[in-house]
């Protein structure tokens, strides 16, 4: 990688989501001046607008270039608008970050360096440190394929023969189609898409999750930034040594986040769990529903998961912030946030039956 190439991650791995999230907290009483929030939100607009995107040009067969110019044209005018009713904020947001880091007790701030130490140290092993996964033969060669050959599922990942009509786990892909989406950053940074898989992507994945894990400190434990840095330090460590199995999410995060699945373990299932708590303890404000609905809708672009266990979690949660409001509402609302998952639920089911495609 080329210094430019670190500029264009910059670009489009923090500077592009933080504006666009911008759009999100602005005039959000819970995260009107967080940084994170704006980062994270950013970031799963842009699965969001890509997910919501790339499934109807899959099952139409559309050309990649087409999909790719379609996703940068509503980003850009996402950007733009932000600019145009944010730009005063920004400055603000960050002033704000800086204090609640640096303006802290001697221990408070030791606890944040050796926190941060360890994020860049999981950094360091998986993008410095290649682990190759099987699975890598099906998402890679999809990536490659609309890199190469501007199609999407139109080719079969294993033998390279062109196919009509896609079967087995390819018809999941066309409904978590995140191999498109390193195509698309690959494109962005001009980089090759394995490159993006195995380095860019756990350089951004990581602290995103981080950012999550933050805010999810910060609902329990309110301004504290002594118990907010002591949470997320125990969380470093847990995530270090909680390696027990093939399954656990130890080595999804630090041994294959480029993939979906993984993706879909590591930062939006704890996505989904933070929405649901600002549902519950903040009696269900129209705008923690619209951030919820956004991150339910980008939770499908990494895995077929994303159909059952995220309705689930939101059912559940609404449920108790009907019992909890002794209101219907909630329950309307939450109906409403499942439905991307369902809708995605069903094309599935449709491509699997034939009747798509």
């Amino acid at each position: 990688m080329e210094i430019y190439n670190y500029v264009l991650v910059l670009l489009w791995g923090a500077i592009v989501p933080f504006i666009i999230g911008c759009l999100w907290t602005r005039k959000n009483d819970l995260y009107e001046d967080s940084f994170a929030m704006a980062i994270i939100m950013g970031f799963v607009t842009m699965l969001a607008v890509f997910q919501l995107l790339a499934v109807p040009m899959i099952v139409f067969k559309m050309s990649f270039h087409l999909l790719a110019g379609a996703w940068i044209a509503v980003i850009v005018v996402m950007i733009v608008v932000s600019f145009i009713i944010n730009i005063r904020r920004f400055i603000r947001i960050m002033q704000v970050a800086w204090k609640r880091v640096f303006v802290q007790n001697m221990f408070t701030r030791l606890l944040i360096l050796a926190g941060i130490i360890l994020v860049l140290f999981q950094m360091w092993v998986l993008a410095g440190h290649m682990h190759v996964d099987t699975d890598d033969s099906r998402y890679m060669a999809e990536s490659m394929e609309a890199y190469e050959l501007d199609t999407m599922i139109q080719y079969h990942p294993i033998t390279g023969e062109h196919i009509d009509v896609p079967s087995g786990e390819m018809i999941k892909d066309i409904v978590a189609p995140f191999s498109f989406y390193i195509t698309l950053l690959a494109k962005l940074l001009l980089l090759h898409p394995l490159v993006v898989a195995h380095i860019v992507i756990p350089l951004l994945l990581i602290p995103y999750a981080y950012f999550i894990y933050y805010l999810i400190a910060r609902r329990f434990l309110g301004d504290n930034m002594q118990d907010v840095a002591i949470f997320m330090f125990f969380i470093n460590l847990l995530i270090c040594f909680a390696y027990g199995s093939l399954y656990s999410l130890s080595f999804y995060f630090l041994f294959r986040i480029w993939q979906g699945k993984a993706m879909f373990i590591s930062v939006m299932l704890p996505a989904i769990l933070l929405g649901s708590f600002n549902i519950v303890q903040e009696k269900g404000r129209g705008k923690q529903y619209r951030i919820l609905f956004c991150v339910m809708l980008a939770s499908s672009i990494g895995s077929g998961m994303a159909s059952i266990l995220p309705p689930l979690i939101v059912g559940a949660t609404v449920l108790m912030a009907a019992i909890k409001e002794k209101k219907i509402r909630p329950l309307i609302y939450g109906g409403i946030c499942i439905i991307p998952n369902m809708v995605f639920a069903v094309v599935y089911i449709l491509i699997n039956r034939g009747y798509l495609m």
